[in-house]
């Protein structure tokens, strides 16, 4: 007896630790007086005030916000073109600080937010 005590009490514990335990029974907790919340077909979009978001709408394609360049590292060793810039659909990787021979991110990102005020004001 003192052998199974000695193996139910850890294997007990470790049930519990590991969360081996009863998982929600719905039914049990309607009986304990936990009842969940009755949705019956209830929609968000009954709520006074509501609207959809617009990339919620069918066929909606935001209106590009001009362009905007971010750090993405190319991992090819050239630090110049570590730099992406995108207008919606429209890519351009540029290279800059060309005569630099090590380039800090730091620095390419002022060179990336100059760059990019150049392409937004053409």
């Amino acid at each position: 007896m003192k052998h199974l005590r000695a193996i139910s009490v850890p294997l007990f514990a470790a049930a519990l630790l590991c969360g081996c335990g009863p998982s929600f029974d719905p039914e049990y907790s309607d009986r304990i007086g936990n009842e969940a919340p009755e949705m019956d077909g209830y929609r968000p979009e009954e709520e006074p005030g509501w609207a959809p978001d617009e990339s919620e709408i069918p066929g909606y394609v935001p209106e590009p916000a001009g362009w905007s360049c971010y750090y993405d590292e190319t991992y090819n060793y050239d630090w110049h073109d570590d730099v992406l810039c995108v207008n919606g659909a429209q890519s351009h990787r540029p290279y800059l600080l060309e005569g630099y021979d090590f380039v800090a991110y730091e620095d390419i990102m002022a060179a990336a937010a100059d760059y990019e005020l150049y392409l937004n004001s053409h």
